[in-house]
């Protein structure tokens, strides 16, 4: 029989550098699907941008502690798979102001149309899954809007698949990172592809996705033909470490973790710690 300490091994989520600044945490079982960032603060400790689910509470916190502390969650929009640590984590929460009643309301599930999956298992599961990742209604304490900063990154607003849905876009190395811009995991099958536009069962406005969707696929044809990394927004590739800092999957040198020396905090592994907090 496998031991406790195997399973927290399998179930804990990873966490990798993406980019100067930037770390990735992916968890949620099985396929580690979520999505949370930790962008380093210019006076220490981190901002996470989005927050994942609320399986993920504890290990989100622990690592936000060994990088300094967790100083304000900027949710990249209020769905349910998307805010689901915020409320464990006891720090300020933003949003878009267009996201906000959202964030503290349903998620944005009034506008969920789970009949327009195609799949009866998804019709039936998804509901399910949602409600669980849910850490619930979170209290925002401010918003931000186009062009505000954050942590070196620029705010853009793509609203459609949510009314205030939001990403970060870093011009110095060309980073951007979406929260469901576009879709690149089909929710149904678990299966990854190229960029789509979000599913309409989960979308507020599918013409408005769509524009954003299509602007998607052209910066990863622009990547293809050369470019520099456009965006986060699929399922990362892992990032490998070079002498002098992180090398990004498109060989790209870009820092990270020790790449500031005496700056940057001190990256967690997420083995198996005890996840404070997740019953």
């Amino acid at each position: 029989m496998p031991s406790l300490r195997s399973f927290d091994k399998l179930t804990a989520p990873r966490m990798e550098p993406v980019a100067d600044g930037v770390w990735l945490m992916r968890g949620g079982l099985p396929l580690r699907t979520m999505n949370v960032y930790f962008l380093e603060e210019p006076d220490g400790g981190v901002t996470l941008f989005d927050a994942g689910i609320e399986e993920m509470t504890g290990w989100i916190a622990e690592a936000g502690e060994r990088m300094g502390g967790i100083k304000r969650v900027v949710l990249g929009h209020g769905h349910p798979d998307h805010r689901g640590g915020a409320p464990g984590l006891g720090v300020p929460v933003l949003c878009h102001p267009a996201e906000r009643s959202d964030a503290e309301g349903d998620g944005g599930q009034h506008y969920f149309d789970y009949s327009r999956l195609e799949w009866r298992a998804a019709r039936f599961a998804l509901p399910r899954f949602m409600a669980r990742w849910d850490g619930g209604p979170v209290r925002v304490e401010g918003t931000v809007s186009e062009g505000d900063e954050v942590c070196g990154f620029r705010v853009i607003e793509l609203p459609g698949h949510a009314p205030g849905l939001i990403a970060l876009w870093r011009e110095e190395d060309r980073l951007a990172l979406t929260s469901d811009a576009f879709y690149t995991l089909d929710p149904q099958t678990t299966r990854y592809g190229g960029p789509r536009v979000a599913h309409p069962a989960f979308t507020q406005d599918e013409a408005r996705a769509g524009e954003h969707a299509q602007a998607g696929r052209a910066r990863a044809r622009d990547r293809l033909a050369g470019a520099r990394e456009p965006a986060h927004e699929r399922r990362p590739r892992p990032a490998r470490a070079g002498r002098n800092g992180v090398t990004a999957a498109d060989g790209t040198l870009r820092g990270g973790a020790g790449a500031r020396a005496g700056h940057a905090p001190r990256v967690p592994a997420c083995g198996a710690p005890r996840p404070a907090g997740v019953s």
